[in-house]
């Protein structure tokens, strides 16, 4: 499935609704975002279960911390 997002001005981007669907997302919900090295993204569901086995391997993360950003 490939799906089309516009980047705000602030940096955030719209998860469409087919994706979301597809990955059960609902709002609240936390997702992983992970760089690929070919330069892709890839977006998975994080179970609340991935977070109480180890709570400190995800780090929250917001445009304006992003140190890649001027």
């Amino acid at each position: 499935m490939a799906l089309i997002a516009r980047i705000s001005s602030k940096g955030q981007a719209t998860i469409p609704k087919r994706a979301r669907q597809a990955l059960g997302l609902k709002p609240g919900d936390l997702h992983l975002t992970e760089l690929e090295a070919d330069g892709s993204l890839r977006l998975r569901k994080v179970a609340p279960s991935d977070l109480s086995a180890n709570p400190l391997s995800c780090q929250h993360g917001s445009p304006s911390s992003d140190p890649a950003d001027p």
